[in-house]
């Protein structure tokens, strides 16, 4: 299928041409530039506003295309450290009441313009004001100024021991100042923002086709240029047979979201690889608090003795994964090893149930995000092993575009991975747990003041101290269960082997550093 995508504006260069993105397998003609990195992701792009999504695939488009002030460094697939990125050092005052920044000078956006303190207040700025996604992740900002072009001091509320983490998060991109010229009843150029880019990345949009495909290409006032790819082609390809093929063919470079099997299929295939390796993602089924059935946590955890999570592990994800002590994962401060993996017992779960007074056969449905038209074969395993101890399970699927239907609480219950960006507990307890997220992140309307306290001290100690308790946190949520924690999942996904350094953070899946990456030739 070809789709046409229109002409569009670019901040301060006039008009580019159209181009035609292709989505079905006959890319061919595309893949004859071995310049152009063809990549395939299973779910749909929906925005390009770095501050106005957390999704990994609208994500990979805002990494190429804008610069934060630092940026992660990745050794063998692992977070390693913090660098800098628009900033060449910055320093926290003595008292820690604030963090000064540095820019480099000579990083420029895509129409020219130079990146200065102003651009990196305005975004800031402009994200607080927007009080979507990104925003959460500055909550701790009181204000700031800057000094000169190169400054920007920025005053903490409070001290936190990741607020370096989260500013190379993609959310926090830094946005030229003249998207106002495109803003829509005061809305700082967002709904312009949603289908343009405003950077100065190595990259910029030279098409988007939303749910379907970008085209990205150099950025030719980039500092930093593009080691060897002019172009990446970012395309939604639902169906993982579509992408599997496409790859073995040659047509594509990169398929994101390989399954256990489906890796093991490419491996055999010539010129394929499965680059795999432990990665802070944990499984979770979310169960709805608010839901008539799900408030009694009897039967929140009859649902959880009836799963049986080895069988999981070993079926489903052919062993590529580890069984979770506790909630927190391996690798991240507050991780339990004393935290037994949670039992499987179908006989209690059968009698918890029935001393909650739920009869056999009682309905209660799974919601499924899919863009693939199935459901994974986790949530079937799911409907499985809750249907053997009496539960009528219905499976309800919706698009990734629909997750909204999660959000207001709209569901019984759901499978849903939760990816630890950096190695910190404070994004698992923050989106997922905090009662301020009910009604954004923390699907599961999870409300519980004790909690909210002590991980709000947590956040404001360090080191040991800081550890325990989280490691008490967890255990409080575990006696509430407003999540069943399945599984520490690894990362995975395919490459051609002529694909090289693709700098791969398994703890950001679908975040490809396109302008590091090179090709080489037989």
């Amino acid at each position: 299928m070809t789709m046409e995508i229109g002409r569009r504006a670019v901040l301060g260069a006039g008009v580019v041409g159209g181009v035609t993105l292709l989505s079905g397998c006959d890319v061919s003609a595309i893949r004859k530039d071995p310049r152009r990195l063809v990549i395939a992701l299973p779910q749909e792009m929906s925005v390009l506003d770095p501050a106005a999504t957390l999704s990994a695939v609208d994500l990979a488009c805002s990494q190429a295309t804008y610069q934060r002030l630092l940026a992660p460094v990745v050794r063998h697939g692992r977070f390693a450290g913090i660098t800098g990125d628009l900033a060449e050092r910055w320093e926290w005052a003595p008292d820690k009441s604030s963090v000064t920044f540095y820019l480099k000078p000579g990083n420029r956006f895509d129409d020219g313009s130079e990146v200065t303190s102003a651009a990196v207040a305005f975004s800031l700025d402009r994200i607080v004001k927007q009080k979507k996604t990104a925003s959460q992740a500055l909550f701790w900002l009181a204000g700031l100024d800057t000094p000169d072009a190169y400054t920007v001091r920025m005053k903490a509320a409070i001290f936190l021991p990741f607020i370096e983490h989260m500013l190379w998060h993609p959310g926090l991109s830094i946005v030229n100042p003249k998207v106002v010229d495109q803003a829509v009843s005061g809305d700082q150029g967002s709904a312009w923002l949603r289908e343009n880019t405003a950077g100065s990345g190595s990259y910029r949009v030279s098409a988007f086709q939303s749910r379907a495909a970008v085209e990205l290409k150099s950025n030719p006032h980039a500092l930093l240029k593009p080691r060897y790819f002019e172009t990446v082609d970012i395309r939604t390809v639902r169906d993982e047979n579509s992408r599997s093929m496409q790859i073995a063919s040659g047509d594509v470079d990169i398929v994101e979201s390989v399954r256990t099997f489906q890796g093991q299929w490419l491996r055999k295939q010539p010129g394929v690889e499965t680059p795999t390796g432990p990665a802070p993602h944990v499984l979770f089924l979310y169960l709805n608090t608010k839901a008539d059935i799900l408030r009694d946590v009897r039967v929140r955890e009859a649902i959880s003795l009836a799963i049986d999570r080895q069988r999981l592990l070993d079926t489903v994800y052919g062993k590529e994964g580890e069984l979770l002590n506790g909630l927190i994962p391996n690798g991240v401060p507050g991780h339990d090893p004393t935290i037994p993996v949670s039992r499987h017992d179908p006989d209690a779960a059968r009698a918890l149930l029935k001393e909650a007074g739920i009869k056999a056969g009682t309905k209660l449905t799974i919601t499924a995000v899919t863009d693939s038209g199935n459901p994974s074969t986790t949530t079937l395993a799911i409907q499985d092993f809750l249907s053997k101890v009496g539960l009528n399970i219905e499976i309800r699927q919706i698009s990734s575009s629909a997750r909204s239907q999660l959000v207001a609480g709209d569901f019984d219950m759901s499978v849903q991975a939760l990816s630890i960006d950096f190695p910190d507990p404070w994004l698992m307890f923050n989106f997922a747990f905090n009662s301020a997220s009910i009604g954004a992140t923390n699907y599961a309307q999870y409300a519980n003041a004790e909690l909210d306290a002590l991980t709000m001290k947590a956040d404001m100690s360090e080191g040991a101290t800081r550890e325990a308790m989280y490691r008490e946190a967890q255990r409080m949520v575990l006696a509430d269960l407003p999540v069943v924690p399945l599984l520490q999942m690894f990362g995975s996904y395919a490459k051609r082997k002529d694909v090289q350094n693709p700098n791969y953070n398994f703890a950001m899946p679908v975040i490809h550093d396109f302008k590091t990456m090179y090709r080489t030739t037989n």
